[in-house]
């Protein structure tokens, strides 16, 4: 049963139970009503009629009395509009008793009455028209008629007595059949009342103990999900609107039961999640640490590199002069070719400063090795980004090589020069074109300077392009490194809010699976 119907039921009930109360006073007075107007219609239309023809019958007497007694002090005319008008009041008279009997059909003793008194009253007009008559010629005549009219008017006067006496019986019969009625119908009133009230009464409770235990429910339910206590599950049979507020409740508990449970899913994910940013975090601090000490031993070998190819750049011009110098020295030495034999010792002299030189040039080539070895080292260290710079520092060490192996070969020709001083004459045209090829290799190794120095360049330009990358990276990773540890603060301050977050959580229960039902 709806709500609705039962709030409507009780007040329906009281409404009909009204309802039926006025309907039954209505219809009681409708009967009242009814029972007076037939009654006081017939009865008292008699009763009043009798009481005036009685009154009426009195000064009619009271009348003739009158002309009787002076009828010798009356006229002719006097006397015959007394006559006259005794003959009006007889005749009106016995209208009345007309109007009377047809009234009094239904009453026997009443017609009876009503008929007795017409003959006497036909009487009565007689006598007192005689009595007046009389009276006119002598006086104590008329007097002595009115004895026989006393007599009759006695009797109509009875007669009437007894039609009044029956009209007011008739109607004290009738009151106290109203009254009966009207005792009657206020008892039905009472019984309809009472059971209307009852009824409404017993309604009204029943309906207020369903709501109040269906509200108790709900509350139960809503106190249970107020202490987060989200297990079990309530069962209603009510198909009304306070079942479906249970429902609605139920599906609502059930609803949170599921949110609290992905919740806490989310943040045991979360927490275990954010346990590992955190951990990988930290590592990546260490490891970015490391990075930037690696880094910083990095940028100081680069430095230190840059200073040595710095050298090798000074050295290289130093040889390009050198080279320069003996490209001249070789150059005036095919000049005085024809003046070999008069100068051989100043041939022996120069080339002992050539073999110097060349041993300078050796040394060189030497260093030079040296410095392109140690250079492929650290561009083999510094991985991809220093292979370009290894293969520079192979084609220096190439260039070192055969500098090297150009100044051993210089060395041998001057060495051979020098055994054959004594002998130079007779190889004086051997020596002019031994001279050509001296100036063609010291060209030669003009030229191999020349690349060794615009290497070098190259290698000081890059070295110090790897040296301002090597520092940004180094900057980069130092930032990395400062991103590394508010990124593990940062996790370490989620991981905390998820606790938080599981502890406030922890007030849902879930555990369970007990039910309790609502009876109908």
């Amino acid at each position: 049963m709806k709500l609705k119907a039962r709030i409507l039921i009780p007040a329906g009930v009281c409404l009909a139970s009204t309802i039926a109360v006025g309907a039954t006073s209505v219809l009681a007075m409708h009967t009242i009503g009814s029972m007076l107007e037939s009654s006081t219609e017939h009865e008292l239309a008699t009763y009043s009629r009798a009481l005036r023809l009685k009154g009426s019958l009195g000064e009619l007497q009271a009348f003739v009395y009158r002309q009787v007694t002076l009828a010798d002090s009356l006229t002719a005319d006097q006397i015959k509009q007394a006559r006259a008008k005794i003959a009006t009041q007889v005749s009106e008279q016995r209208q009345e008793l007309q109007t009377l009997q047809r009234a009094a059909d239904q009453e026997p003793a009443i017609a009876e009455a009503v008929t007795a008194t017409m003959n006497d009253l036909e009487k009565y007009g007689h006598v007192a028209d005689q009595a007046v008559d009389m009276a006119s010629v002598d006086p104590n005549t008329g007097i002595a008629s009115m004895q026989t009219a006393d007599e009759i008017f006695h009797r109509n006067a009875a007669h009437l007595d007894k039609i009044v006496s029956d009209g007011n019986a008739a109607l004290q019969s009738a009151f106290a059949s109203i009254g009966e009625t009207r005792t009657q119908m206020g008892a039905v009133d009472l019984v309809v009342t009472l059971a209307a009230t009852a009824a409404t009464l017993v309604l009204t409770l029943l309906g207020i103990r369903r709501i109040t235990q269906d509200i108790r429910q709900c509350s139960r339910l809503a106190d249970s999900v107020a202490r987060g206590e989200l297990s079990g599950a309530s069962v209603t049979s009510h198909t009304d609107e306070m079942g479906e507020l249970l429902s609605n409740l139920e599906q609502m508990k059930t609803s949170l039961r599921e949110v609290v449970g992905q919740v806490r899913s989310g943040i045991e994910s979360m927490t275990s999640a954010t346990r590992e940013i955190a951990q990988g975090n930290d590592d990546l601090s260490r490891r970015t640490e490391q990075q930037a000490a690696s880094l910083d031993t990095t940028s100081a070998s680069m430095t230190k590199m840059a200073s040595t190819i710095e050298r090798s750049a000074g050295h290289a011009r130093q040889a390009e002069s050198l080279v320069s110098s003996a490209t001249a020295v070789a150059a005036r030495g095919g000049e005085v070719v024809g003046e070999v034999v008069q100068q051989m010792s100043e041939i022996q002299s120069s080339s002992r400063r050539i073999a110097e030189i060349i041993s300078v040039i050796d040394g060189i080539a030497f260093q030079t090795n040296i410095l392109a070895l140690n250079a492929a080292v650290e561009a083999a260290r510094a991985g991809d980004q220093g292979r370009g710079f290894a293969v520079v520092a192979g084609e220096v060490r190439n260039l070192a090589q055969r500098s090297a192996h150009a100044a051993r070969e210089i060395k041998d020709l001057i060495s051979h020069s020098v055994e054959k001083v004594e002998s130079g004459s007779r190889l004086v045209n051997s020596a002019g074109q031994t001279m050509t090829e001296i100036v063609s290799q010291v060209r030669k190794v003009t030229d191999l300077i020349a690349e060794i120095t615009t290497a070098t360049r190259v290698q000081t330009s890059d070295a110090g392009a790897v040296n301002e990358a090597v520092e940004q990276l180094d900057s980069m990773t130092q930032q990395n490194a400062a991103l590394a540890q508010q990124s593990a603060a940062a996790a370490q301050s989620l991981s905390r809010h998820a606790d938080h977050l599981a502890t406030a959580m922890s007030v849902f229960k879930m555990t369970g699976t007990g039910q309790y039902t609502v009876n109908a």
